[in-house]
């Protein structure tokens, strides 16, 4: 009997205690309590008018946390600070004519516990001054309250807008000299914006009107150039030293980034440096011919709407040669080598010891052999590769500093010495020029008899850089091997920097060989091969961009 008495009893103490969902909960919103902690009180906040001579208490309702009763404003000062009221802070003055912002108070702010604030006064009157960024970023920006007759502090971190930089801070749209700058009435200063300003600085050198001060150009609303780029001359003297002009960059404190061209988007205000450089050097392939950029036609007589541009770049002086390539690739598949490896050895001619193989141009290459070559190129000497191959996919990316083969576009414009002269019957100075003293070719390299070539120490290719070189200080551009460009065989295209790039059967090859007829060096004509074919007229030259 005892145990079902027990048993009862705690059964009822159970329905009789409140569960967890039952509590009134005095920060839950939902019952009415407000948001401020539990306070069945409410807290109390006195507000010290005089140093506690004068105290005006407002007594909080409970569990609320932000005053809805407001204390009236002296009409007077009295204290020994000043007459003119400056506002409510969270502790006493201390000190005459000083707004202390780190401690005001503001009616909004939470009310956690009991507190005293009090007034503050001074000598003279002080005025609230706002920022308004018109809708830029950061939106909003700390009221300043400034003393009559002093000065605005102007923000450390302008407001900026989408491709837009702060123009002024306005008054009445009269732009705000902060040097001089006073207040006299509370006041709202509002941003104004601009496109940016690209500066672009000669650097030593000289525009095409010979002026060399700096010209500055505004940006479009996309943050790109809304004029022209500025041409400069190619060519300067800078420190005893001829320069070729290499293009615009883009430059922080003297450091140079990124090629500037009309695609470029700036992301704020910026300054070009026209970068004049002399040619590079590589331990492996010799001397990089550094190319100004420039435009030009396919072909003489070409419409102005079918111009082609180049960006400046660098082109070896030479042709890869035999050495230069057995050195990177650990082997050299050339017909022309020591001892010889002519076909007719086994029908009756002897072998014999070639003359300069090292020094002829690497031959029978493919052009999947000669993109790896670049790219191996490239690792040797630290850059990083062009290059990505994939099974007969070959995808450059212009952005890397590696060597690379040339497109078509920069393959006849060092032929044509960065001059716009396509109908050119060889890459000579200048046209009327005896074109044996530039190349070799099928009429000064050997003799037609079949019977005598073949037995010839020299016959085939020839050392690179045995003839005179062109205006650029290039050799070989026509004649001894046919070079490899990146080009598929296709239609050309125009615009800047084009490269036939649409899939197909062929790639381009341009320059004629040892065993081409002279007639076939005109500097338009392109043949086209197979990739994967590989014959002993078949050669490399690379180039470097400009990034490099």
């Amino acid at each position: 009997m005892k145990k079902v008495a027990l048993l009862l009893i705690t059964v009822l103490f159970l329905f009789a205690c409140p569960g967890p969902d039952d509590v009134d909960k005095p920060n839950d919103p939902s019952n009415g309590n407000g948001s401020g902690g539990e306070n069945p009180v409410g807290h109390k906040v006195s507000f010290d008018y005089a140093n506690g001579s004068e105290i005006f208490v407002i007594q909080m309702e409970p569990n609320t946390s932000v005053l809805t009763e407001f204390p009236e404003d002296p009409v007077t000062g009295s204290s020994q600070y000043g007459d003119n009221f400056l506002g409510w802070f969270t502790v006493a003055q201390s000190q005459a004519d000083y707004y202390d912002v780190e401690h005001r108070f503001d009616f909004s702010d939470i009310i956690s516990s009991d507190i005293t604030v009090y007034a503050h006064y001074s000598t003279k009157p002080v005025f609230k001054v706002e920022f308004d960024s018109a809708g830029g970023t950061p939106e909003t920006y700390s009221a300043q309250y400034i003393f009559e007759g002093e000065g605005v502090v102007e923000p450390a971190n302008a407001p900026v807008k989408p491709f837009q930089v702060l123009d002024a801070w306005t008054v009445e749209s009269v732009p705000v000299d902060f040097t001089t700058f006073t207040v006299s009435a509370d006041v709202t200063l509002q941003a104004t914006y601009r496109n940016y300003l690209i500066t672009f600085d000669v650097n030593g050198g000289k525009f095409l009107d010979d002026s060399t001060e700096n010209q500055i150009f505004s940006a479009n609303g996309d943050g790109m150039l809304a004029d022209p780029i500025p041409q400069a001359a190619d060519t300067c003297e800078i420190e005893g030293t001829d320069k070729v002009n290499f293009g615009w960059f883009l430059s922080e404190e003297g450091v140079l980034g990124a090629l500037v061209n009309e695609q470029t988007v700036f992301s704020g205000d910026t300054t070009c440096l026209l970068n004049w450089v002399t040619d590079a050097q590589s331990a492996n392939v010799g001397t990089l011919v550094a190319v100004s950029g420039g435009s030009f036609h396919w072909y003489e007589g070409a419409p102005d709407t079918e111009m082609v541009t180049v960006t400046p770049y660098y082109i070896c002086d030479k042709e890869v040669t035999q050495e230069t390539y057995a050195n990177i690739m650990g082997e050299n598949p050339s017909y022309f080598t020591d001892p010889d490896q002519s076909r007719y050895a086994g029908n009756g001619f002897n072998p014999f010891t070639r003359s300069n193989t090292n020094q002829r141009p690497v031959d029978s290459v493919t052009f999947y052999q000669a993109v790896q070559f670049c790219n191996q190129l490239s690792i040797t000497e630290g850059f990083d590769p062009v290059y990505t191959v994939s099974g007969d996919s070959v995808v450059p990316d212009l952005s890397k500093n590696g060597y690379r083969l040339p497109t078509e576009a920069q393959w006849l414009w060092a032929a044509m010495s960065a001059e716009d002269k396509p109908e050119r019957a060889f890459s000579g100075r200048e046209s009327g020029l005896i074109v044996g003293n530039y190349s070799w070719h099928r009429g000064n390299c050997y003799d037609d008899n079949p019977w005598t070539m073949f037995q010839e120490a020299d016959f085939g290719t020839k050392p690179v850089g045995s003839k005179n070189a062109n205006a650029l200080g290039l050799y070989d551009m026509s004649g001894n091997v046919w070079e490899w460009v990146f080009d598929y065989y296709g239609d050309r295209s125009f615009g800047e920097n084009p490269c036939c790039t649409t899939a197909g059967v062929y790639r381009v090859l341009k320059g004629g060989s040892w065993h081409t007829d002279k007639d076939f060096f005109e500097l338009n004509y392109r043949k086209k091969e197979l990739p994967t074919f590989a014959n002993y007229l078949y050669g490399i030259r690379v180039v470097r961009g400009a990034n490099s």
